[in-house]
């Protein structure tokens, strides 16, 4: 938005639950230098009990069909205001792009910003949990809905376009559609904060171990893994090496576990990503996320700091090769030995920190993002209008 707001009017539309408390978020985004043309603040309401627990139950996306608008409040905001584009993101805001659609006259193109297509083939997925690539739950949530395809191809179809960050996840999407599909998937991935390639990379004479996570949730049970599996196996083979924790602190039992833990410090939130990176030699990416792009490893691969993940996440970065722009890893054991080695190898430290910030330069700065959406753009404009 930072970058498509430079270049075109654009506006912002904050989609909150009622328990939400908006005031906050609302004004960060107001004191920004992004040059929107208007903030506006939107509140949507649960359907029936009923018919949300029979959409949980049957359809594919249960997201997508949670959330309802009031069409006298979207008419208000929206009476004055024509719009050549709607992008709409995550998935579940297709519900947006339809309801926005009945309260206006006007007929703008419209644009779903996804991370992965929802339906996968049902062997593949079972494949993936038996190797413990993919949760039970993740698996649960696929496998219970065998109208998944029909569904997502169905919401899909209410747009002009499809937005994703990698050719792996249009090929996917490719495969979901129907050849005869009109719409227009845009391979637009995330970039990278230039400020990160200044940074001079300082960390091959220490031995401080960077983990960006949320200490909460489903990133509170990787992280829990890693702690448990990965990093007393790391300090047994390397003593003074220490691991810093940013994002989410723990509470709990999980706080007392961390505390407990030796070299191993919570760091919260911090204001710049630029204060993460300065001293840092390496980072840990224990997920096994193969879809979108992995923000904190590119981060990490900005900043010439080098990353040590599971297998899959570092594969989301386009052009990475194992073991020249970072070490991918197996499994628990793989990933200590190669953190711990990595950690008094000074050349390939320096090495790997070279290598992964050229790539990141070279194909994912923000002005190559911009120029494939307004590409996209135009081209479904020129459509629109013929």
């Amino acid at each position: 938005m930072k970058h498509l707001a430079q270049r075109h009017e654009v506006s912002f539309a904050l989609v909150k639950d009622r328990t939400t408390h908006i005031n906050k978020e609302e004004s960060r985004i107001q004191d920004t230098s992004l040059r929107l043309k208007n903030v506006f603040t939107i509140i949507p309401y649960r359907p029936h009990p009923l018919k949300a627990a029979l959409a949980e139950l049957f359809l594919v996306h249960p997201f997508a069909f949670a959330l309802k608008y009031d069409k006298k409040e979207l008419r208000s905001i929206f009476a004055e205001n024509f719009f050549d584009v709607i992008w709409a993101s995550p998935q579940g805001m297709e519900t947006f792009c339809r309801a926005f659609s009945r309260v206006t006259d006007s007929q703008p193109v419209t644009i779903l910003g996804i991370h992965d297509a929802g339906y996968y083939s049902y062997f593949e997925m079972a494949l993936q949990f038996l190797s413990g690539r993919v949760s039970w739950s993740g698996f649960k949530a696929v496998f219970r809905c065998p109208l998944m395809p029909f569904h997502e191809k169905k919401y899909l179809g209410r747009v002009d376009g499809v937005q994703v960050q990698t050719p792996r996840e249009k090929r996917r999407l490719e495969r979901l559609l129907d050849k005869k599909s009109k719409i227009r998937i845009i391979v637009a991935h995330s970039g990278i904060l230039e400020d990160l390639l200044a940074l001079p990379y300082t960390g091959s004479d220490i031995k401080r171990v960077l983990y960006i996570t949320s200490l909460r949730g489903v990133r509170g049970s990787q992280a829990r893994w890693f702690l448990q599996r990965v990093w007393p196996r790391v300090v047994h083979l390397c003593k003074d090496a220490t691991l810093h924790i940013v994002g989410h602190k723990a509470s709990g039992r999980l706080a007392t576990f961390i505390d407990s833990l030796p070299g191993v410090c919570q760091r919260g939130f911090v204001p710049m990503l630029t204060d993460v990176f300065s001293d840092m030699t390496l980072s840990v990416a224990p997920i096994r996320q193969t879809k979108g792009v992995v923000t904190k490893i590119l981060d990490s691969m900005a900043a010439g700091v080098p990353v040590v993940a599971l297998e899959g996440a570092l594969r989301t970065i386009q052009g990475f090769e194992n073991g020249i722009h970072g070490v991918e890893t197996r499994n628990a054991e793989e990933m200590a030995e190669n953190i711990a080695n990595l950690l008094v190898d000074k050349q390939r430290l320096e090495q790997i920190s070279g290598s992964a910030r050229s790539l990141v330069a070279e194909r994912f700065r923000w002005e190559n993002t911009i120029e494939n959406i307004e590409e996209a753009l135009f081209d479904l404009l020129h459509l629109r209008d013929r």
